[in-house]
């Protein structure tokens, strides 16, 4: 289940708070720099017969399983996200997977690793080696899963749990993910979800503040198409037309076919309705099939739209302006890489009821 998904099943629920599941090698504990470390290669990535050399590392004999799993380094961004569920006060219970061939040794020594570096975590640890039968709750509800092995996520995901797959290098994308789940009532758009909510003076200044410079950076260029996504009331064409910035063919996504029909409505007051079509549609989906060049792909709602499939499935070559208001600037800017990037930079903004930081990024994929 996508965190997406979660949020449309559960947004008149607030108080459901699901249980999280979190994995301890390649998210807390080193065990790549480790592991590489034995098999005497670089890179864990080297090694060429992963399963012979995970026999090998068993076969040294339970001791030496016992200290290699005790004795790995921490991660920093697993200790971010950990920071972050302890000050959220999200309950969360270890769920790692015993080593193949020498388990109650690995289980040792993986308890022992977080009597060091986590205390109190031992206790409830789970280890298995099939995880996906923790995947829901005795209601049949999801429960979250942060592991950096795609081959675990899947099966999470396909037995109905939230998968949240880790970069032992940026937490960013963790902590995102956590927010929309946990804390899906504080970072939804202070903004009133209503067609005047759309309208907040911060909301028209980030698009204003968008359009400016892809203006600047496109020149005397004319757009062919442009694709909207998260256009959530389809307004950036009102912002269009005001900049003047030209264009033939403006495509609104969103997931939500209620906003997208008032949004219709809206821009048919403008009549330009022949060069507007909205897609009812998941960003993520997209295969941008009516994109023709010189193009652009417009995404001011990164924080609501869950994964990155829709900056993936965009050709090379295309021009993108994305914003989002969670986490750092440097964040932001690794979490959506571009092949060259024009512009990068942040403003204060104040919505409703909070003062906030709004990031964009533009430049060519």
């Amino acid at each position: 289940m996508k965190v997406t998904e979660f949020l449309t099943e559960n947004e008149n629920d607030s108080r459901y708070k699901p249980h999280l599941y979190l994995d301890m090698d390649g998210v807390q504990a080193d065990f790549f720099k480790s592991w590489a470390k034995f098999a005497d290669v670089d890179d864990y990535k080297d090694i060429k017969d992963p399963e012979a050399s995970i026999k090998e590392l068993a076969s040294q004999g339970s001791e030496a399983v016992y200290r290699f799993f005790r004795d790995l380094d921490t991660l920093r961004g697993g200790l971010r996200v950990i920071d972050w569920l302890q000050e959220h006060d999200i309950d969360y219970t270890i769920l790692s997977a015993p080593l193949r061939y020498e388990n109650q040794a690995s289980i040792m020594g993986k308890k022992e690793w977080l009597d060091k570096h986590h205390v109190g975590a031992s206790e409830s640890a789970v280890f298995a080696s099939d995880k996906s039968k923790y995947a829901t709750d005795s209601n049949d509800r999801p429960n979250v899963l942060i592991d950096d092995f795609g081959k675990n996520i899947i099966p999470w995901d396909n037995a109905g749990g939230i998968g949240i797959k880790h970069d032992p290098f940026d937490a960013g994308p963790t902590i995102t993910a956590l927010e929309h789940i946990y804390l899906k009532d504080d970072i939804d758009e202070a903004s009133p979800d209503t067609l005047k909510g759309s309208f907040t003076p911060d909301l028209q200044y980030s698009k204003v503040w968008l359009l400016d410079e892809v203006q600047k950076i496109l020149g005397k260029t004319q757009l062919d198409t442009i694709y909207n996504l998260g256009s959530w009331y389809s307004n950036m064409g009102l912002f269009l037309v005001a900049n003047k910035l030209g264009f033939e063919k403006l495509i609104n996504v969103d997931i939500d076919k209620n906003t997208l029909t008032t949004g219709a409505r809206l821009l048919d007051k403008l009549g330009i309705s022949d060069k507007v079509e909205h897609m009812h549609k998941d960003a993520n989906t997209l295969d941008y099939r009516q994109l023709k060049s010189p193009g652009l792909v417009i995404n001011t709602s990164t924080n609501d739209i869950d994964g990155d499939d829709w900056l993936k499935n965009i050709p090379e070559g295309t021009l993108v302006a994305m914003q989002g208001r969670h986490g750092t600037l440097e964040e932001f800017d690794k979490q959506f890489p571009l092949r060259k990037t024009y512009f990068l930079d942040e403003v204060e903004l104040e919505d409703p009821e909070t003062e906030y930081e709004r990031f964009m990024k533009i430049g060519v994929k």
